[in-house]
């Protein structure tokens, strides 16, 4: 799942997101819910080739973005007990 926040600069997104990531990893029924691991990238700071990936004309191959990269990590979490957030 993801979330975004919109607003102004220095309209304290960034709390936001700290304050409901802290309050999610509180929650004590842990069989029913897992603690958030937040991961954040500014679209603005890279370009659309390096967010999702491209095909290498010189090299002919696929050159993997890092949000495949993050979500691929995220789907390991479950799979390598080394990637799992430690909490």
């Amino acid at each position: 799942h993801s979330l975004m926040v919109v607003g102004l600069a220095m309209s304290m997104k960034t709390s936001v997101f700290k304050v409901l990531e802290y309050g999610m990893n509180l929650v004590k029924d842990k069989t029913r819910f897992e603690d958030v691991v937040m991961f954040t990238l500014n679209p603005k700071s890279i370009t659309i080739d390096q967010i999702y990936g491209n095909f290498d004309p010189v090299s002919r191959e696929w050159v993997e973005g890092i949000g495949a990269s993050l979500v691929r990590k995220c789907a390991q979490f479950d799979t390598d007990p080394d990637l799992a957030p430690k909490r």
